[in-house]
């Protein structure tokens, strides 16, 4: 044989051997796809962390982690919540259903300190200016609740809408996560999980799962001098969507020494002390606890709640919504490689868990995009 062709042959080998030696290694891999959003379970106070170390190229998280991101200049909003979802609902009090039809004094008591939590923390921002004593305070159990600066707490309030009311607008918001939990590839809800439950609609599933009876019973309640009993109340770690717990909790801010639900005759019990990673974990807190150690009543978000709760064996969660705790408040943050949703192909997105309602914004922006997800 020519002694050209050999040598062209013995090149070919040797190309070939070193691409089979590449492949083997692991090194040549399929590249990311460029429509294709990837997403993985953080904790969104982990989410800066991961952001700034480039473990993730952005996060969807609650407030104050969103003003913690971009204050420290670890990222910047890319799509807020409520630009996507405007004035949605997000976090909401779950009470388990056979408590509260056991103890109503109870329930209505805890939510009496909700209200009047939510009504303080209107003041104090409200009067910043005229009176910055309580504001400060406000700040200050924000920022030690949450491991975040008071800068941070405070843009986070300008972020969110804390409110007890269960209006007709918050109620149209869930049915909504509930038709987007449906309307998934493949669906985290299925009609089926709505009907075997007992409910015709989403909209009459809606109109069940929320009972604002007691809402309108807690408005009546007075002070108590002696205690009506012990509820266990469980909570997401460092979310300050639910800040009215954490001033509901104080001890120095009200007459006494005492925290608005001994006030109101409340001794409460933390299941689970720093709270639970995400609204699926209070759930899951629930269906374990017991009617006498609880957790009996939930702060969480409203999408987790429904998901669930549909999802659930009922008799181990039969559970029902019975205040709003805040509106809109979360954001997707990405690092300054990323300036729009398109940025976003190949790249790895971190949620809370796919029951949250972060998870529920990152499918609506694939959607808006023409993209798909893909857990990494």
């Amino acid at each position: 044989m020519d002694k050209k062709v050999l040598t062209a042959l013995a090149a070919v080998v040797v190309v070939i051997i070193a691409i089979g030696a590449v492949i083997a290694s692991g090194v040549l891999t399929t590249p990311p796809q460029s429509n294709v959003i990837y997403y993985k379970t953080y904790l969104p106070s982990q989410q800066k962390t991961v952001i700034g170390n480039h473990s993730v190229d952005g996060g969807i998280m609650w407030e104050p982690f969103v003003s913690d991101a971009v204050l420290s200049g670890t990222g910047h909003v890319l799509v807020n919540s409520k630009d996507l979802f405007p004035n949605h609902p997000c976090c909401v009090i779950v009470v388990r259903e056979e408590f509260a039809v056991a103890h109503p004094d109870l329930v209505n008591a805890v939510l009496k300190a909700h209200i009047e939590a939510n009504k303080w923390i209107a003041d104090a921002v409200a009067n910043k200016v005229t009176n910055p004593t309580n504001y400060s305070k406000l700040l200050g159990m924000g920022a030690s609740f949450s491991g975040v600066s008071e800068a941070a707490v405070a843009a986070s309030l300008d972020d969110m809408i804390l409110d007890y009311h269960l209006t007709s607008a918050f109620k149209s918001g869930m049915a909504n996560f509930t038709q987007l939990y449906l309307n998934t590839t493949p669906p985290l809800l299925k009609m089926s999980d709505i009907t075997g439950k007992g409910y015709s609609s989403v909209q009459n599933f809606i109109d069940n799962y929320l009972n604002d009876s007691y809402l309108a019973a807690a408005e009546a309640v007075q002070p108590s001098a002696t205690s009506l009993g012990t509820v266990s109340i469980a909570y997401l770690t460092g979310d300050l969507h639910q800040f009215a717990r954490v001033v509901a909790m104080n001890t120095t801010l009200f007459p006494g020494g005492k925290n608005l639900f001994q006030i109101y005759g409340v001794t409460v019990t933390d299941p689970q002390p720093g709270g639970y990673q995400n609204g699926g974990g209070v759930m899951t807190a629930i269906t374990a606890g017991s009617l006498a150690n609880g957790p009996n009543v939930g702060y969480l978000g409203c999408a987790p709640a429904i998901r669930n709760y549909l999802t659930g064996d009922i008799t181990k969660l039969n559970t029902r919504i019975v205040a709003a705790v805040n509106s809109e408040g979360s954001a997707l943050v990405v690092n300054s490689d990323i300036h729009t949703v398109k940025d976003l192909g190949g790249k790895v997105v971190a949620t809370p868990g796919v029951s949250s309602i972060q998870q529920l914004m990152l499918i609506e922006i694939a959607k808006q995009y023409n993209m798909t997800l893909s857990s990494k």
